[in-house]
């Protein structure tokens, strides 16, 4: 059991480090990496400052990590 815990910690640092370098984030990931929470970040979505890219037409979303790191240094929403 205390292997499975250690390789699931092991696999979420992993994924913080990946993160940073995609260009494409789910949007648990774009919380954990720019620590805020998921009214917020449904909240951007919502007014259109970030853009959610639904690329199957299905239920996974995705949003451009360069969309969500402009809106949050600037607080330009993103050009339609």
């Amino acid at each position: 059991m205390a292997d499975i815990r250690k390789s699931r910690a092991v696999r979420a640092q992993t994924t913080l480090t990946d993160m940073r370098e995609r260009d494409w984030l789910r949007p648990i990931e774009v919380q954990r990496l720019f620590g805020i929470g998921q009214t917020k970040l449904n909240y951007w979505i919502e007014k259109g400052a970030v853009r959610a890219y639904r690329p199957d037409g299905g239920r996974t979303v995705f949003l451009k990590r360069t969309e969500v790191e402009n809106y949050i240094q600037t607080g330009q929403p993103v050009s339609q």
